[in-house]
């Protein structure tokens, strides 16, 4: 069961903001005390917003400060436009990651001029939003999972909030493949994922997190394989690894990668 609150009904009357972030900020803002009441007692909160318009660009910032003003960790999962939707939007974007990166504790960016390197030119607008949209669950699942699974190799929350403290993060998150075929490919290719910039943020990378989830017939060596090509792109990166196994996993292999940088290793990932 899930609670959706309308944000500024007294001001906007359940119309949008015009994508004006001005809009959407004075919408969160006048009405907080829900924001913080909805906040009360979580340990983690996710915020996923898609920049550039006024509603996730003016209230996602607002939603993340009150959220850390709750005590909780504070992890937020945004999108950028694609470069066709003009400068305007692009400005407005960048000004409010700026912002969400002030107020959230990390921010996982995904910009979708890179995620459109996964389609093709026949590939439908709807198709292409659901897949952005995947893209995001899938890092929030990632997530949540290395959090709430048992694991052989366990990741608890001490261990991401060590990781997030770094830097922001930029983490993909394809989705889980036959094991057979991410075995078979040649050593590197793996991570060769278009928001990693063919392991240029792995390779620049101060901390990263790696979770693999498998089924029961999950082997070392397929572990080991799977790390080998993790390193040789992490070359003086702290590691944190975990490893679990799920029942409905069987034949299959998913992983997550969260990499941690230096403000400034973080403005070059934009």
């Amino acid at each position: 069961m899930s609670d959706k609150l309308v944000l500024g009904n007294a001001l906007r009357f359940g119309l949008g903001t015009g994508g004006d972030p001005a809009e959407g900020r004075a919408a969160a803002e006048a009405d907080q005390d829900r924001l913080l009441a909805a906040c009360e007692g979580m340990d983690v909160v996710f915020v996923a917003a898609g920049l550039g318009g006024g509603t996730g660009g003016g209230a996602g910032p607002i939603v993340a400060r009150l959220a850390k003003d709750t005590g909780a960790l504070v992890l937020a999962v945004v999108t950028l436009p694609f470069d066709w939707e003009g400068a305007r939007r692009q400005q407005q974007a960048l000004e409010s990651l700026r912002d969400i990166k002030a107020a959230a504790d990390s921010v996982i960016c995904v910009p979708n001029q890179k995620v459109s390197r996964l389609i093709n030119e026949n590939t439908s607008v709807l198709e292409t939003f659901q897949l952005i949209n995947e893209v995001l669950a899938q890092g929030v699942r990632g997530i949540w999972r290395l959090l709430s699974q048992p694991g052989l190799i366990r990741i608890d929350f001490a261990d991401l909030c060590a990781v997030t403290a770094v830097g922001t993060p930029r983490a993909p998150w394809p989705p889980p493949r036959p094991r057979a075929s991410t075995a078979a490919r040649p050593p590197g290719t793996t991570l060769r994922h278009p928001l990693l910039d063919g392991g240029t943020v792995l390779a620049e990378a101060e901390t990263v997190l790696v979770s693999l989830v498998g089924g029961p017939d999950l082997t070392l060596a397929e572990v080991r394989r799977v790390m080998e090509q993790i390193n040789r792109q992490c070359h003086d990166a702290q590691l944190v690894v975990g490893a679990a196994v799920d029942q409905g996993m069987v034949e299959r292999l998913a992983i997550t990668v969260i990499a941690g940088g230096s403000p400034e290793w973080s403005r070059r990932c934009r």
